[in-house]
């Protein structure tokens, strides 16, 4: 299966409330799920309990072909602050900054340190260059 993109993420999460009562018990068949997200049933119950094990929602149950839920307002604020895809821009930028301040730092080293920070640039540099790949390639 390949992997679920934040975009796809975005667009569940947003399914899942748009079509719930905050702190109510909802409920949505898989069927409807696959229709409105793209996503298949192990997916589907795959989110839903990522959503419940980061307090987005409680009460998670699978009833085999609906899956019962209650919406909590968290789910509501993720939503507002951007979603996954946001999280990641963030990641990005956080990891951006972190070149710069690495960079920044070894122009202010004194030279006996110079190697010790060359190393930990270049593992920092490696980690932004797959994150960025990875981003790229969604």
């Amino acid at each position: 299966m390949p992997l679920i993109t934040a975009e796809q993420k975005d667009v569940f999460i947003k399914v899942i409330a748009d079509n719930s009562a905050l702190y109510h018990l909802s409920s949505v068949d898989l069927v409807t799920l696959k229709k409105y997200t793209g996503f298949n049933e192990d997916a589907s119950r795959a989110m839903l309990e990522y959503m419940q094990e980061r307090g987005l929602i409680s009460d998670y149950n699978d009833y085999r072909v609906e899956l019962a839920y209650v919406v909590k307002i968290d789910l509501h604020d993720f939503i507002q602050s951007g979603g996954f895809t946001m999280r990641e821009v963030l990641y990005d930028v956080q990891l951006k900054r972190m070149q710069l301040e690495i960079d920044k730092l070894l122009l202010d080293l004194k030279p006996d340190h110079l190697d010790t920070a060359n190393k930990i640039a270049g593992v920092v540099s490696g980690t932004m260059s797959v994150f960025q790949a990875y981003l790229a390639g969604r």
